[in-house]
């Protein structure tokens, strides 16, 4: 049932998920990444620093769709046999084109430094310029205006009646 777990009696955990979609996801793509790393790191070549696919490895035949410009897999050979000779007539080569040159896999070249700002920004405008000037000197000093006496408070210099 959703939002429960259930062990059965030989002890597998059954997981009832609300939410099954918002976690497919995230297991699809982290078996992908695992899955395309563990092909990657097989056929790795070190010196070359280029994957080697050997054709006559079975894991690389199992993969591999098209070599040259020609549908080597043996399921998509067929669909292809059976497209083309539905299709219009054409010329087709007699030999299979040659194998193209492995690409050399260039690494990545690490990002720039990240730019420094300047430590003041110019202003953008007069006014701010003006307010920029004006904030580093010192604002004159003003007098306090005077608090409006209360009725029957005494003046300043008066002592208070008690």
């Amino acid at each position: 049932r959703p939002g429960e777990a259930y062990v059965t009696a030989n002890g597998v955990k059954i997981l009832g998920y609300r939410n099954w979609p918002g976690r497919i996801g995230v297991a699809a793509s982290s078996l992908y990444a695992k899955n395309l790393l563990t092909f990657l790191t097989t056929f790795w070549d070190k010196d070359a620093k280029a994957p080697k696919l050997p054709a006559d490895d079975p894991i690389v035949q199992g993969v591999m769709v098209t070599r040259g410009g020609a549908v080597i897999h043996p399921v998509f050979a067929e669909i292809a046999a059976s497209a083309t000779s539905q299709a219009p007539t054409s010329q087709a080569p007699e030999t299979p084109p040659p194998e193209p040159a492995p690409t050399p896999v260039r690494e990545p070249e690490p990002p720039p430094p990240p730019a420094r700002e300047p430590e003041t920004p110019p202003p953008a405008t007069a006014a701010a310029a003006e307010a920029a000037a004006s904030a580093d000197k010192p604002a004159p000093k003003r007098k306090a205006a005077a608090k409006p006496k209360a009725a029957g408070a005494p003046s300043e210099g008066e002592k208070p009646n008690a």
